[in-house]
């Protein structure tokens, strides 16, 4: 097949969950501004989530059809970029033919038959318990010519997976360069967003903790509201699951709790512009919050703990702190952030923050310049 100088195909997840979806806006925000292309393709999860004019491939190892397209947009491939996100996890029961792994390993073992270099992009690498899932890492990181990662403990990881000598990039979430398009639609009264994580491990205690945070919201502001947004659309996750919140609060107070699913990141970046805090389990709303309003971030993962470190964000564990502790210090943070003062102080500090993740995400794509040509002025010269 022939292949053209400059086509990339991004091998990631979009298509449920908004933050897979802002990682790819991002990626492909930031390829067509510093490099000339004719093309990117993504793979998804579902149709019409992609930017306007990237070809979309639908990951389904059980259609023909898309295995056939699949190789064909490797074929035709100039670069391969695997991610970002968190790629290598064993939070499904993984082998060499089930689980987001074994799709990184069929796609680097397309881009090796047909000679395509395999790049990252900053990825998240969760500690590995099996051996097989070890080996997995090990071959899919094996065919990479340039490994980056998102933060510090992800480079450890590839360092133990792969010799303590290997080159790993320190780069960032590329969802840190998007900003929100526009003023707010929302508008007066005040309101908190609220973006819980269901998954089928969360304890059967989850809605009554993040009740009781709204509640406290609600109690302080007469005329607020709380918005409630499920970052992952699926009825197994946020999208069928975060109404249980709004059954364990008053009755007096439901009117004033709305549940949102976000359609698009630009939604997500809307709402949280205008809000007056953020109360997070996600990963990406805190990422996409940063610099716009006070987050608080209750940290189900080490990823969480990670991010929340470097964007001097106030961390609460719901893994490891009893959930009394949890309670009462979520609800001070709603206390604190009625201030003005205070809200303007944490905004000050992840928004500093921030913006040496931006400059972490310049250096990441600084490395890709030998892979692909840059446009000029895409660059400040040194």
């Amino acid at each position: 097949m022939e292949r053209s100088k400059s086509r990339v195909l991004i091998a990631g997840v979009a298509g449920y969950n908004r933050g897979d979806d802002a990682i790819l806006h991002a990626l492909v925000g930031q390829l067509r501004s510093r490099f000339e292309l004719d093309g990117i393709t993504a793979t998804v999860l579902k149709r019409g989530v992609a930017p306007d004019s990237v070809r979309e491939v639908l990951i389904d190892r059980k259609s023909p059809v898309s295995q056939v397209q699949l190789v064909r947009a490797v074929a035709r491939s100039s670069l391969l970029m695997l991610g970002g996100g968190s790629i290598l996890h064993e939070e499904v029961k993984t082998t060499w033919l089930r689980g987001i792994m074994a799709f990184f390993v069929e796609v680097v073992t397309l881009a090796r038959l047909f000679s395509v270099p395999v790049v990252t992009a900053p990825i998240g690498i969760d500690e590995l318990r099996t051996d097989q899932g070890k080996k997995m890492a090990r071959f899919i990181l094996g065919q990479c010519r340039l490994i980056a990662v998102r933060d510090e403990r992800s480079a450890a990881i590839a360092r133990e997976l792969l010799g303590p000598g290997t080159e790993v990039i320190l780069g960032s979430d590329p969802a840190f360069c998007l900003n929100p398009r526009g003023d707010s639609t929302e508008r007066t009264p005040p309101y908190l967003v609220l973006s819980p994580a269901f998954e089928a491990t969360s304890s059967a205690e989850l809605p009554d903790l993040l009740a009781s945070i709204v509640e406290r919201f609600l109690s302080l502001y007469a005329y607020g509201r709380c918005i409630l947004i499920a970052i992952d659309e699926r009825a197994e996750e946020d999208g069928g699951r975060v109404r249980e919140i709004i059954e364990r609060l008053p009755v007096d107070m439901r009117p004033r709790v709305e549940l949102r699913v976000p359609a698009t990141v630009n939604d997500v970046l809307s709402l949280l512009q205008g809000s007056i805090g953020l109360v997070t389990m996600r990963l990406h709303p805190m990422i996409l919050g940063a610099g716009l309003t006070p987050v608080l971030c209750l940290s189900r993962g080490v990823k969480t703990d990670a991010i929340a470190a470097e964007l001097s964000v106030p961390v609460i564990s719901v893994r490891s702190e009893a959930w009394s502790a949890v309670r009462a210090r979520a609800k001070a943070f709603i206390t604190e952030i009625a201030s003005t003062e205070n809200r303007e102080r944490f905004v000050r500090a992840s928004a500093a923050a921030a913006a040496l993740q931006r400059a972490r995400v310049e250096d990441y794509f600084s490395a890709l310049r030998p892979f692909l040509p840059a446009k000029t002025g895409a660059w400040k010269a040194a």
